[in-house]
């Protein structure tokens, strides 16, 4: 009996073992297979960074350089002594400067207009001053003669202390005020505020118009260009220096993009989203698309604090002078929300730029594939980054323009550019249809010259993967 009553026991442990075995094996098997899917997809998984500059808008209609710096100059608000417009007196200036036509647009006009308000902000400042309320650019320039031929205001004394301001000189609208000595201020700081709501409406213009009927088929085009590389095991991390959101509202029809301060616009016209330093700085594999020179819908918004925060549906045209920055030593900036001018480098040491840019650096450190759209090269401190995927030899390199033929393209000012930053890449080439192409080795880099719109519509990057 004892004995039989071993043999079921022992049969019974051996079930129940045999039993627990198999799972563990079909557990140990699962964990394993998954384990080596999970690693085939991280080797699998490589970085896209997709650069957009101003051309890429222009598949959309948006407005190039060249358009702005026209609506500028023709804009007749403000006027000189002479009756010549504010915006071609200071372009004039500025080409006089240089000695060359041609080398001067909006955002060296905003640099110049900045240039004579801090020069007025710091020769009116008045006791208590110090490097870090007042910049030495008055004990240094010599701006009265601009000055004086763009003061176009009005002021009458009034018997009770008060003077009666009106600007422009013909506007019937005026305001009074006792202290006198803030009028250029005033001024100053109205033309800054007036011209950069010309650039800011500007750009409202296009942005909305991404919805038309006629970019139905131009936004399905990118959204298969970018689930082509999504569906390829790419990481894909977006940067503009445009100050629209074409690209994050269209996309977002499809994927979650993470754009500094959110992934998903809530449909509600007044709601602001603060920028979440945290994510941006931690979270180097989420879809992003982030502005290197900010936005035109980031809004500066006093909560204890001036800081940026993102209203989705409004565009920001005002201008918060009360909250300067010191940035480098004995310079002070405003701190608007597009990043123009002289001073790219100073705003982009000011949250929540400083975050993106250190994004922007990691991402083109560790970039398999770079791909450049309407970009003109012309900014330094992006182009050092940019520089840094095709030190590797294996990074491919796509950079899509515009110009009307190949040879047009080689000898423009771009291509030099271009060549200046990657001269082993670029030194041997080749003309294909719609393409040229670097015959340089074991170099991968391809430039398409039919514009961004067509790269699109006709799957250009799919024919050359």
């Amino acid at each position: 009996m004892r004995k039989r009553k071993s043999k079921t026991k022992n049969k019974g442990v051996f079930k129940t073992n045999k039993c627990k075995r198999l799972i563990c094996d079909e557990c140990r098997n699962r964990i394993k297979n998954r384990h080596t899917s999970q690693k085939k997809c991280f080797t699998k998984k490589k970085t896209l960074v997709l650069f957009l500059g101003a051309g890429a808008a222009k598949a959309w209609d948006g407005p190039i350089c060249s358009d702005i710096d026209t609506i500028i100059k023709e804009d007749r608000r403000f006027r000189t002594s002479e009756n010549i417009t504010i915006g071609t007196y200071i372009f004039r200036k500025l080409e006089e400067f240089y000695g060359n036509v041609g080398v001067v647009n909006f955002e060296t006009f905003l640099g110049a207009i900045e240039a004579i308000y801090d020069y007025i902000i710091s020769a009116t400042n008045g006791g208590g001053t110090g490097p870090d309320n007042t910049s030495f650019s008055s004990a240094l320039y010599d701006l009265k003669g601009w000055i004086e031929n763009i003061k176009d205001y009005d002021i009458q004394q009034r018997g009770n202390g008060l003077v009666h301001i009106s600007f422009p000189r013909n506007n019937p609208d005026f305001f009074e005020t006792n202290e006198p000595a803030i009028v250029k201020r005033l001024y100053f700081s109205e033309l800054f505020k007036h011209y950069y709501r010309l650039v800011a409406n500007a750009i409202e213009t296009y942005d909305s118009n991404y919805q038309l009927e006629e970019y139905e088929g131009l936004n399905n085009s990118l959204l298969k260009f970018i689930s082509y590389y999504h569906s390829c095991g790419y990481r894909i991390r977006v940067y503009t220096t445009n100050y629209d959101r074409i690209f994050t509202s269209v996309v977002r029809q499809k994927y979650k993009v993470f754009d500094g301060f959110n992934v998903n616009d809530v449909d509600e016209f007044g709601v602001l989203f603060p920028y979440n330093s945290n994510k941006i700085l931690k979270d180097k594999s989420c879809f992003c698309h982030y502005s290197l020179h900010g936005s035109v819908y980031w809004h500066k918004v006093f909560d204890g604090e001036y800081d940026f925060k993102l209203n989705p549906f409004e565009v920001s045209r005002e201008i918060e002078f009360t909250n300067s920055q010191a940035t480098n030593p004995n310079q002070i900036i405003v701190p608007i929300n597009i990043v123009t001018g002289y001073n790219k480098l100073q705003r982009i040491s000011l949250k929540p730029l400083n975050s993106i840019y250190s994004a922007f650096l990691y991402d083109c450190n560790r970039a398999d594939l770079l791909i450049t759209v309407g970009y003109s090269f012309g900014d330094p401190h992006l182009n050092r980054i940019l520089e840094e995927p095709l030190l590797k030899e294996s990074a491919e390199y796509y950079n899509i323009t515009f110009q009307s033929d190949p040879e047009s393209y080689l000898g423009s000012i771009e291509m030099r550019r271009l060549s200046d930053l990657y001269p082993l890449r670029f030194s041997n080439l080749s003309i294909e249809e719609n393409w040229i192409t670097s015959t340089n080795g074991a170099f991968k880099e391809r430039i398409y010259y039919k514009g961004f719109d067509k790269f699109l519509n006709e799957k250009e990057w799919f024919s050359k993967r």
